[in-house]
C-alpha cells in the first residue's frame, strides 16, 4: 500500500510535532538543575521532568519515576499499576 502525502503530513502534524513542543534551552537545563534536590532523581529523569513541567503537562506517564509523584501541578503515574 502506497503512503499517500496527506498521510504523512497528518502523521508529521499529530505525532512528531507534539514531542518537539519544548525545545533544549537554558532555561530547560536550569529547571532540570533545581529539581533533584532534595528528590533523588537522575540528570536525565531531572531533564525529562523540567520538559514536562515547561510543556505544561498534567501528567508524565512513567514506569522508572515514583508514582503518585508531584511537582508542581505535574503529577507521575505508573501506567502499569
Amino acid at each position: 500500500m502506497a503512503i499517500v502525502r496527506s498521510d504523512l503530513e497528518s502523521f508529521v502534524l499529530n505525532a512528531l510535532f507534539p514531542m518537539t513542543a519544548v525545545s533544549s534551552s537554558p532555561s530547560l537545563f536550569i529547571e532540570a538543575l533545581r529539581i533533584p534536590e532534595g528528590n533523588q532523581l537522575s540528570w536525565y529523569d531531572s531533564l525529562i521532568v523540567a520538559a514536562a513541567i515547561q510543556g505544561d503537562c498534567e501528567f508524565l506517564y512513567s514506569e522508572d519515576l515514583p508514582h503518585g509523584r508531584r511537582f508542581g501541578n505535574l503529577v507521575i503515574q505508573n501506567p502499569f499499576l
